[in-house]
């Protein structure tokens, strides 16, 4: 799995989405120049034993049962041209309707890390399946092949619209929903994470303040959120303004321990199983990466606030390299240790072979010796 290293850009000169919808500009292909991550929330399906990074990681749920027979198709959707020019209303209004879906070509993502989690948050607490997880996705290996739902929505002519059309649209601002379509190729997926395992990673505006949680009497993982995760109606704007409020409501040194800490924290919760595996061999594709998600993470409660202190962009590279350093030289330590056990173990199997072949060589010297004194009593008889 591999990523197109660009320095993360100074986040005070790039654009980053705003918490809840979109700046001027909402196209797909122009918002991944300064918003290079993707999720998806999910649940896995068994995964076949044989299969390889070639074949796609997710496709639509058009093609689930012969995904890989149009492996082929689906990384070349439009020859020549993007799917944004290309799809009609018609295609995404398909894809928007929960009865048509499974004819759908296309996958669902979003641009926003925070909606992924309130989303995974909410399906776990209403649903039945508790095997959900993140996915982290670079956007950009999916340039010309994805599309922001609202810029597909926006084609519908009025007398076309579906009578769910409002409620749609209102879903795909709040959201950021982008629509892949086809596949979404192995190498473009950095990495799946269970959303139990970042719970307790997330900074502390997402956990409560008023109480401190006793673990032994907790009878849930999230006890520990600041938000009611079994509302019946959940807003995700008014999550946004809660968690803003919360962290605004920190003081100032708090604000940037979250601000610093805090992001590096859940971007490497995110990211650590990409990021050990390419470290040793790439410190700069990985040290880069993580730092573009922690400073995506670190804007989110509060971009006004976040340009105010630009002194924590150095703070985060300076964690994440001394970070990914340590982690560096562990690997490099664990791979001499396990080169020294192997090293160890060729040698004790030299000294039995080299036992075993003395051992023959006196087993063979000795019959030799019985075989002259047998021919020796021979001759003389």
């Amino acid at each position: 799995m591999s990523v197109v290293s660009t320095s993360p850009q100074s986040p005070t000169l790039g654009g980053p989405l705003p918490q809840y919808g979109y700046g001027s500009d909402h196209t797909f292909d122009r918002l991944i120049q300064d918003n290079h991550f993707l999720f998806r929330v999910y649940t896995p399906k068994h995964r076949s034993p044989f299969h390889d990074a070639t074949e796609p990681y997710f496709v639509g749920q058009k093609y689930n049962e012969q995904f890989r027979e149009a492996a082929d198709q689906l990384r070349q959707p439009f020859r020549g041209q993007s799917v944004a020019s290309m799809t009609t209303y018609a295609d995404v209004a398909q894809h928007m309707d929960w009865t048509q879906r499974h004819m759908s070509p296309f996958i669902s993502t979003t641009f926003s890390f925070a909606w992924a989690i309130w989303e995974a948050t909410r399906r776990y607490r209403v649903g039945l399946k508790h095997d959900i997880e993140i996915a982290i996705i670079d956007a950009r290996q999916l340039a010309g092949r994805a599309a922001t739902a609202l810029e597909l929505l926006r084609k519908g002519a009025p007398n076309e619209r579906h009578l769910d059309y409002w409620k749609w649209y209102r879903f795909a601002l709040e959201s950021q929903d982008v629509l892949v379509h086809g596949s979404i190729p192995t190498s473009a997926v950095l990495a799946s994470v269970p959303l139990l395992s970042i719970i307790d990673k997330l900074p502390s505006y997402f956990l409560r303040q008023d109480t401190v949680l006793d673990k032994r009497t907790s009878t849930s993982a999230f006890d520990i959120l600041s938000w009611d995760t079994m509302d019946r109606k959940p807003s995700f704007r008014q999550f946004c303004q809660d968690m803003s409020d919360q962290f605004l409501r920190l003081p100032t040194e708090h604000r940037l321990r979250d601000a610093t800490g805090g992001s590096v924290r859940l971007a490497m919760a995110f990211l650590r199983p990409w990021f050990h595996s390419v470290v040793i061999d790439d410190f700069t594709e990985a040290t880069e990466t993580a730092c573009s998600l922690a400073f995506v993470i670190a804007q989110w409660p509060a971009q006004w606030w976040s340009r105010d202190h630009v002194e924590m962009w150095d703070v985060i590279r300076s964690l994440i390299q001394a970070l990914g350093e340590e982690i560096r030289e562990k690997q490099k330590g664990e791979a001499s240790d396990e080169v020294r056990r192997l090293q160890g173990v060729v040698s004790n199997l030299e000294r039995v072979v080299q036992d075993y072949a003395e051992e023959a060589e006196v087993a063979s010297s000795a019959g030799s010796r019985n075989g002259v004194m047998e021919a020796e009593v021979n001759v003389s008889v």
